[in-house]
């Protein structure tokens, strides 16, 4: 067994006050005037290069240091966040990705970090520092490990808990591999067992959320500024995102349980998943307004991230791979045909499948073999369905229990 450090994040609600909100006014405050300075300087940099100098982390920490009524700490970790959605920037541009544009925009409130250093536990409470002895309490739940961050949003803290846990080593070389999908969230193989997660639950949680907020959005636009009715609607629109929020993190935590349950079960080594970056871009048709919708909804980046750190728990790898062409070739031929709905038929030789399944098949023989060695491993005509988590419906949303980790 070996060990290693694990970081969680717990949500923790709190009834907001007066002083929860100037503390996260004067964080967006500061945000905006970091992102104000930096395009001035990125300007300047641009036209005259011998004065001006690209600005760095350092300089900042320095220049904001004591502006503002936040603890030290605090001005230190936002300008920190900057800088790191900055440097992301940067490093997708340099890939190849020509939409990633430098943070650009500004807020009139901003979660306001703490560090752990700053951060001090009393019993079930926690008590985060502002500027001149001024300090935040909040109550929490009983923590098995160690606070390293605090950040506080609206009506929302999110601690970061860090452990340290045992890791088992696996002594076999299964391989499994996953197909992400809508209809089926994740499809999961390695070569003698096979599962799918169904996503039409999730799909419909994410379909009624779009009909109810552009319900929302309409009484909206007929509203005064500043007006009661308008406040009210407000609140009960945050209300409305808070909750399918904490639904579908229900249901994506559930989909990777399942998964890593799968794992587990058939002592499974080494995962492999395929890469949905650039899904939408260089199309030559135009999609569907849904198909758009629904794709841009998708939460593929939160499950993975998800399954990471609960894979790594259980001492097991996960590599992403291309997926291009994986829903295309046919397993059995090796030829290209694009699949007609949910079943794959190979205009060659005949052979018929599940889409997904063949999708997850083939992901698995390119991690394995380098490339699709038609012929490698056949998926075969039956998959075994699971539903993530049971779903109530009703005609107005039951509101669901937290989830505890994000």
């Amino acid at each position: 067994m070996a060990e290693m450090k694990i970081n969680r994040v717990i949500i923790i609600p709190y009834k907001p006050k007066e002083i929860h909100k100037i503390a996260r006014m004067e964080a967006g405050k500061l945000w905006t005037d970091i992102v104000k300075l930096h395009k001035y300087i990125r300007k300047r940099s641009m036209t005259s290069p011998d004065k001006w100098k690209w600005s760095n982390e350092s300089a900042f920490e320095k220049h904001f240091k004591g502006r503002y009524n936040l603890h030290s700490q605090t001005i230190q970790g936002i300008i920190q966040k900057f800088f790191a959605n900055i440097n992301t920037a940067l490093k997708n541009r340099k890939a190849g990705d020509k939409k990633a544009r430098l943070t650009y925009r500004y807020k009139k409130y901003f979660n306001v970090i703490f560090k752990g250093q700053a951060i001090k536990q009393m019993n079930n409470r926690i008590r985060l520092p502002l500027k001149n002895k001024k300090y935040i309490w909040i109550n929490i739940p009983e923590i098995n490990g160690k606070i390293v961050q605090a950040e506080l949003g609206y009506n929302r803290v999110f601690l970061t808990i860090q452990r340290v846990i045992s890791v088992p080593e696996h002594t076999s070389n299964k391989v499994a591999a996953i197909d992400f999908g809508i209809i089926h969230t994740a499809v999961i193989t390695d070569g003698d067992n096979d599962l799918a997660i169904v996503g039409r639950g999730i799909r419909s949680i994410k379909q009624g959320h779009a009909k109810n907020l552009a319900k929302m959005s309409k009484k909206l636009s007929k509203t005064k500024k500043g007006s009661k009715r308008r406040k009210k609607l407000i609140r009960a629109k945050f209300k409305l995102i808070e909750k399918t929020e904490n639904r579908i993190r229900n249901a994506l935590h559930q989909v990777s349980r399942k998964l890593v349950s799968y794992c587990t079960e058939n002592a499974i080594s080494a995962v492999a998943y395929g890469d949905l970056a650039g899904i939408n871009e260089n199309k030559k048709k135009k999609r569907r307004k849904q198909c758009n919708q629904e794709i841009g909804m998708m939460e593929f980046g939160t499950l993975y991230k998800y399954l990471e750190y609960k894979l790594s728990e259980n001492g097991i790898k996960i590599e992403k791979i291309s997926e291009r062409n994986t829903s295309k070739t046919c397993p059995v031929c090796g030829n290209e045909h694009k699949a007609q709905r949910r079943t794959y038929k190979c205009k060659d030789c005949g052979y018929v499948g599940i889409r997904d399944l063949v999708g997850a098949y083939n992901i698995r023989n390119l991690y394995i073999n380098s490339i699709i060695q038609h012929g490698f491993s056949v998926p075969p005509l039956h998959l075994k369905y699971l539903r993530p988590i049971k779903l109530i419906r009703v005609r107005s949303s039951l509101p669901l229990t937290r989830a505890k980790t994000a």
